[in-house]
């Protein structure tokens, strides 16, 4: 596909993601009885009775659609591996039990601290942590396969070890903990947005940066260094930045299934390239547009209450990764 057909791909996603923004902010206003569907748009300036609900609650959803492909497209880059993912690796679930246990631990409430810096940097630590885990096992096998099954079961232990301690000292956070795994954003004003975007911010600035050696590390990490690249350097500045992205979106909204897994994958085949410099911006489009449309549906007319948006993504995207997994047997090489 030559470029100008897939700027012009970029320009519809960019389109269906601002409508998507527009139909979230409204169907969830809507649900908050803040006005009616048909008369909320009217008035001089309708965006004013959208902004207190659409602001913080659809502004997360929109960053972490945002950050959650593009770390999924890195670590899928690294691996490769296509069926890598925050959310298959573990990442998300250390990012999660971090922000609800790091807060509980130092004697301050979830509600108290949410949308803080305490929250959104234990929740980055929390990433960090299993990645450096799991870079400690990758030394001791060979393959990306084994490293996938590792980071799954780290994902289960590390949800089950958070329960555990939550419930033992913690109980009355217990119910927070588990609406986060349920994907259940976490209430929050405008204010509490910035440890969240600046964070975001941070990490996909440092995948701008890295879009040209992650090319080079398609290629294999030969033809990388016959460039001059420093591959252990790429591979250092990548954890960081995932790190940041993974952990600034999970403390808000908890562990995202399967989002950061497949956005990348629809970015790839609509726009049909390997070249980072395109599917970065195709998979941040393409994964808010799916997470804000996602949850709009779970806000949807007639529902006494919201439905837990992982359950509605795992019911949308699992049959997406085991159609990659049939058609793609040696999956190794679909990354690429």
């Amino acid at each position: 596909m030559n470029t100008w057909k897939q700027l012009l791909l970029l320009l519809v996603l960019a389109l269906c993601c601002l409508a998507a923004v527009i139909l979230h902010a409204v169907s969830c206003t809507a649900v908050e009885g803040a006005a009616d569907f048909t008369v909320l748009l009217q008035g001089p300036d309708p965006f004013q009775q959208l902004s207190p609900w659409m602001l913080p609650q659809t502004g997360i959803l929109l960053l972490a659609g945002f950050t959650l492909p593009v770390a999924g497209l890195m670590i899928q880059t690294l691996l490769r591996n296509p069926l890598a993912g925050p959310s298959t690796l573990g990442l998300s679930s250390g990012a999660w039990v971090a922000a609800v246990l790091v807060p509980a631990a130092a004697g301050s409430s979830v509600a108290a601290v949410n949308g803080s810096w305490l929250q959104v940097l234990s929740a980055t630590a929390g990433a960090l942590l299993v990645l450096l885990l799991l870079r400690g096992i990758s030394k001791r096998i060979s393959g990306s396969s084994p490293l996938l099954a590792a980071g799954m079961a780290i994902a289960l232990w590390i949800g089950a070890l958070g329960w555990l301690l939550l419930q033992l000292l913690h109980p009355d956070t217990v119910q927070t903990y588990l609406n986060g795994w349920a994907g259940t954003p976490a209430p929050a004003g405008t204010d509490q947005l910035i440890p969240c975007a600046i964070l975001s911010i941070g990490g996909l600035l440092t995948v701008l940066f890295l879009q040209k050696s992650l090319n080079a590390v398609l290629l294999g990490e030969a033809y990388a260094r016959s460039m001059g690249m420093s591959v252990s350097l790429c591979r250092t500045f990548a954890v960081c930045a995932v790190s940041l992205l993974v952990g600034a979106s999970t403390a808000f909204t908890g562990p995202i299934a399967l989002v950061g897994l497949a956005a990348p994958h629809f970015a790839r085949r609509m726009l049909r390239t390997a070249d980072h410099r395109i599917l970065v911006p195709g998979g941040m489009l393409t994964g808010s547009t799916l997470l804000l449309l996602t949850d709009a549906a779970a806000h949807g007319p007639g529902l006494s209450q919201p439905l837990p948006l992982n359950l509605l993504l795992t019911l949308l995207l699992a049959p997406v990764i085991l159609q990659l997994i049939f058609k793609h047997k040696n999956i190794r090489t679909y990354a690429r």
